[in-house]
């Protein structure tokens, strides 16, 4: 979860680097929608790109929220995969 966004530039990695490329596409057209400000780290600033887009960006992420969640889990998986294939960078 990660509905204020705070987190999406790290998200976007996150996902290259899980390897979950339906996740990652979702992602990034929902960014790409939102703008220049999706990527800034102020809260404040950032919502300013929703201001006055309600109805147009919830038609836009609704069929990418489908998408991802349509994905069934995947993210779980690709995580515990990650972890299993990266267990020296878990270690003490």
């Amino acid at each position: 979860g990660n509905s204020s966004g705070d987190h999406a530039a790290d998200t976007l990695n996150a996902l290259h680097e899980l390897a979950h490329p339906e996740a990652e596409a979702a992602l990034a057209e929902a960014m790409k929608h939102v703008g220049p400000l999706a990527r800034e780290p102020n809260r404040d600033v950032r919502l300013a790109a929703f201001e006055g887009r309600f109805d147009e960006l919830r038609s836009v992420f609704r069929p990418l929220e489908d998408g991802y969640y349509g994905t069934k889990g995947q993210l779980r998986k690709k995580m515990l995969l990650y972890a299993a294939n990266h267990a020296e960078d878990f270690r003490d």
